[in-house]
């Protein structure tokens, strides 16, 4: 695959799996690169139609949100993080070790205070990217939903009015008993509000259409923001990102789409007249369509004559 990144130029990416199931990543012909150097120069965003999931499924897919966001634009954010998790997976051996009589409590100490010089980092990271983040997220929410309000703070993973160290101190029975670290940044979320004066979990109070726009504006604003943080466009991939809304908002979120000069690859089941997609088209966005059956792909960029005559 090529691409032409905004940094380094033309770039070309390689993948090859072996029939024993090894894979081989290249970059500009050179084997033993991480696929996390080609992720950070190629920011893909997926779209499907689980989205909404940002909003109503579990802490997991926000931190995920988050943390796709800060690998883009920190360099050392990727370390940070894995770091913290490393210690924070040797702290939890450390607990069970402890439950089964095989460690002193001095062993659990050792790591709890690796646990808190490396949440404080991560923590950091993570809050000075939301403060952006945020910004961006409820300018783009503005653009879709005017009447959607929508209130968006950072939970770090444990009680903002306590240290960390207090708060692992007064859990340390409970984490022996349960073998794992029950505070700390693989704790944190995003809260999203919403309702009577932001004052309702926005999971409880939106519909799935509304959910369904507050997360497509988590994804356009983080692109946005990177666009402006690292001069790099994202890459969107789309599957049918249009359901559960109606059409006036499935035209605001394309337009916007449109507006970005991102690449935009997208699959849809409506003939090339109706599909979303197509839309795009409308806003003088260069658009090709392709249509696959029995095997064979047929292209037509947008102005030639339609593949499907029965459908104009």
């Amino acid at each position: 695959m090529s691409f032409l990144d905004e940094h380094r130029g033309a770039q070309t990416v390689a993948v090859m799996r072996s029939i024993r199931g090894r894979s081989q990543l290249k970059l500009n012909g050179e084997s033993g690169k991480r696929l996390s150097e080609v992720a950070q120069i190629l920011p893909v965003q997926i779209l499907l139609p689980s989205l909404s999931d940002l909003v109503f499924g579990a802490p997991v897919e926000r931190r995920r949100w988050l943390d796709w966001g800060l690998f883009h634009v920190k360099p050392n954010y990727l370390s940070t993080l894995r770091e913290y998790l490393q210690v924070l997976k040797q702290r939890n051996a450390a607990l069970k070790s402890h439950a089964r009589g095989e460690l002193g409590q001095q062993g659990i100490d050792v790591w709890t205070q690796k646990l808190l010089v490396s949440a404080e980092r991560l923590d950091t990271e993570r809050r000075s990217y939301m403060d952006d983040a945020a910004v961006e997220v409820l300018e783009v929410l503005e653009m879709l939903s005017p009447t959607l309000e929508i209130g968006i703070s950072y939970r770090r993973g444990w009680p903002e009015c306590e240290s960390l160290e207090k708060v692992l101190s007064e859990s340390l029975a409970r984490d022996v008993k349960l073998g794992a670290t029950s505070a700390g940044p693989h704790r944190s979320d995003i809260q999203l509000n919403a309702g009577a004066e932001l004052k309702g979990r926005a999971s409880s109070v939106l519909s799935r259409g509304q959910g369904k726009l507050l997360a497509s504006a988590m994804v356009l604003g983080q692109a946005r923001l990177l666009s402006k943080m690292s001069s790099r466009n994202s890459v969107f991939l789309i599957d049918d990102l249009g359901a559960e809304m109606d059409q006036k908002h499935s035209d605001a979120l394309f337009r916007l789409l449109g507006e970005m000069g991102s690449q935009i690859l997208a699959t849809s089941t409506y003939p090339p007249g109706e599909s979303r997609s197509a839309r795009l088209s409308n806003d003088r966005v260069p658009v090709t369509m392709f249509h696959v059956e029995h095997g064979k792909i047929d292209a037509r960029t947008s102005g030639e004559e339609p593949m499907f005559p029965e459908a104009t």
